[in-house]
């Protein structure tokens, strides 16, 4: 065998591998979807108004601090009081109708169980150790 084989069919087997592996997400009948940091867009969404959330009910509870110490007006009270609680049902309804946007979409993104064995990594995994 001459040098030249030596170098040639180890690089074409290695370039093959290659190839294959690079190829494989195209060959199967059911990709999973690529997000392109959607997910990520959706997890700082939910994260920012559990913060806001938060902040407003400390509000809340500050405003009622307030008042049972008198420094506050009974009139003030009940209006930052109304604001805030409508913040707080917007806030509940955003969180609410986003969780169950998010629900809907794990639900219908999870792929079904299948028996069927994957013979592509099966063969090109024989191939090579039956070419080294």
């Amino acid at each position: 065998m001459s040098t030249l084989a030596i170098f040639v069919i180890p690089f074409v087997v290695i370039l093959g591998i290659v190839l294959v592996s690079l190829t494989l997400p195209f060959w199967r009948r059911d990709p999973s979807p690529v997000s392109f940091g959607l997910d990520d867009d959706r997890a700082q969404e939910l994260l920012d108004l559990q913060i806001e959330r938060e902040t407003v009910v400390r509000s809340l509870q500050d405003l009622e601090l307030e008042l049972s110490q008198g420094r506050m007006d009974p009139s003030d009270y009940e209006r930052l009081k109304a604001t805030d609680e409508r913040r707080l049902l917007s806030l509940l309804d955003r969180l609410d109708s986003f969780q169950d946007i998010v629900q809907d979409e794990t639900s219908e993104h999870q792929p079904a169980t299948s028996k069927r064995i994957n013979w592509v990594p099966t063969i090109a995994s024989a191939l090579v150790v039956l070419l080294a």
